[in-house]
């Protein structure tokens, strides 16, 4: 009986740590994916088709533009600029919208109602 008891005991010591380790574990890992998701944007558009220049600017460095290329994600609050002899196409899931040269739109909504808003012309 003492054999088996110590026995015993060897075992717990292994599996009790690691019981409360998955335990914890378990616990704490919803709210980190919870955390990262409310950081994600709620509907992503993307950019379908473009000739000549496209630039982004993103809504916390609005003055910071760089050039995009095609499927590049395109969120709320991002700046789109098309240059001179260029066009752009963005794909937001319902729809598109296209843009001619010399255009620059602020996407200042891309909802899950599947419409997009930009700052020109507020289109809703």
């Amino acid at each position: 009986m003492v054999g088996t008891m110590a026995g015993m005991l060897r075992r717990h010591k292994f599996w009790l740590p690691a019981a409360l380790l998955a335990a914890a574990i378990a616990l704490v890992a919803p709210r980190a994916v919870q955390a990262a998701d409310e950081e994600l944007p709620g509907r992503v558009a993307r950019i379908s088709e473009f000739a000549g220049e496209l630039y982004l600017a993103p809504e916390d460095r609005a003055s910071d533009w760089s050039p995009v290329t095609i499927n590049y994600p395109v969120s709320t609050g991002d700046n789109l600029w098309v240059g001179l002899d260029g066009r752009a196409e963005v794909d937001f899931g319902g729809g598109q919208f296209r843009m001619a040269g010399e255009t620059n739109v602020h996407v200042a909504r891309n909802s899950s109602h599947r419409r997009i808003c930009h700052s020109m012309d507020e289109i809703c």
